[in-house]
């Protein structure tokens, strides 16, 4: 039976109910590998990665964040929706409605690109339904609802088996800025993205996990706005040259 998936931008409150950037748990460790599992034996790892939820920015409710690549460079910001075309826009991280449970799989669109820049990868829909309530009933299961997301894999965050895609986050601009690095070029990173991979162990299909994304510099991407601040509001974007 197909599950109708329902996925609802999200609002300031949603991004200020996110936890600041933090170390895992034993426990949550253990989840994270479940939800491996669980892809790698559907074979669903190739459509899915998991993502650590947690915030660097404050953000409006006339605001969405936006991923958006740039040539090796990987951009993910706050833009304001006056003058956006939502309608070419896809949901790529998306995390479940605590509490929410039966038939309809109920999201919030945490970060979002133009569907022009998928590559042919397919968005979100209700063909993944059953999948994603699987995913649903796992985290509810472990009490981690508040804690993973799903990411859609898409070629402008492609995993590269010697790199690491790594961000650095400018809080004045409220930027974050995701490049493609050798792990040792990291510096007291904290993993926020994971992919998995299917192997066979003495005939039993086992699931490997990798590191999509970190966050580069825990100091940076801990850093929390002074209380009261707001978010600077985002300028309309430029004219195309000849427009």
């Amino acid at each position: 039976m197909t599950k109708e998936v329902q996925i609802q931008p999200h609002t300031s409150t949603d991004y200020a109910a996110l936890s600041p950037l933090r170390d895992m748990t034993d426990a949550e460790v253990k989840c994270l590998d479940e939800l491996g599992a669980f892809l790698v034996s559907n074979d669903l790892h190739g459509r899915f990665a998991v993502s650590l939820l947690h915030r660097h920015f404050a953000v409006s409710d006339n605001e969405l964040f936006i991923e958006s690549p740039l040539g090796d460079v990987v951009t993910v910001q706050p833009v304001s929706k006056d003058g956006l075309d939502e309608s070419s826009l896809t949901p790529i991280n998306c995390r479940f409605v605590q509490n929410a449970a039966g038939d309809v799989i109920q999201m919030t669109g945490l970060e979002y690109a133009a569907t022009a820049d998928l590559a042919g990868t397919a968005p979100i829909s209700e063909g993944d339904g059953e999948s994603l309530a699987a995913l649903r009933d796992i985290l509810a299961r472990n009490n981690a609802v508040d804690t993973f997301g799903v990411m859609l894999r898409h070629d402008s965050l492609a995993y590269r088996p010697d790199r690491i895609w790594a961000e650095s986050n400018e809080h004045a601009n409220r930027v974050s800025t995701n490049q493609l690095v050798a792990p040792e070029a990291l510096t007291d990173a904290v993993d926020t993205v994971w992919i998995w991979e299917g192997f066979e162990e003495t005939g039993i299909l086992q699931a490997a996990r990798h590191t999509l994304k970190a966050c580069n510099n825990r100091k940076t991407c801990e850093t929390e706005p002074e209380p009261g601040e707001q978010p600077t509001p985002t300028p309309d974007p430029e004219p195309e040259p000849g427009n």
